[in-house]
């Protein structure tokens, strides 16, 4: 990837067990548009939906799960439901957007704490 402008933003995605993960490049062009690039992932279904998910509009960032674009691509890309990927694309354009700002998100698994049972 070339160097990057302050629009430009990058996050890496580490998927878990599956031992895939990816960079995505999210870069605003124009007021409502940010183009993407998925790279660097090994999963055939991810490689499907960087082929089909290219850009986003700032419309498409308030979508409902059930109409928006990122997750109708990641159906069709045949993505497992619980990949992180498509809420990372959609929280990489927002932050390019100027819509949030980049703060990591993490899923950690904890022990669970024992309850007493009487």
């Amino acid at each position: 990837m070339a160097e990057t402008s302050p629009k430009d933003v990058c996050v890496t995605v580490d998927p878990g067990i599956c031992g895939f993960p990816c960079v995505i490049k999210a870069m605003k062009i124009g007021g409502k548009m940010v183009a993407l690039e998925i790279s660097g992932s090994d999963c055939g279904q991810i490689k499907k939906l960087s082929e089909r998910l290219v850009q986003i509009s700032l419309k498409d960032i308030f979508a409902p799960i059930s109409r928006n674009p990122v997750y109708a691509l990641t159906e069709k890309s045949k993505c497992h439901l619980s990949c992180p990927v498509p809420v990372a694309v959609i929280k990489a354009a927002e932050v390019a957007f100027g819509m949030a700002l980049p703060k990591e998100v993490r899923i950690s698994f904890v022990p669970c704490k024992e309850e007493s049972r009487e």
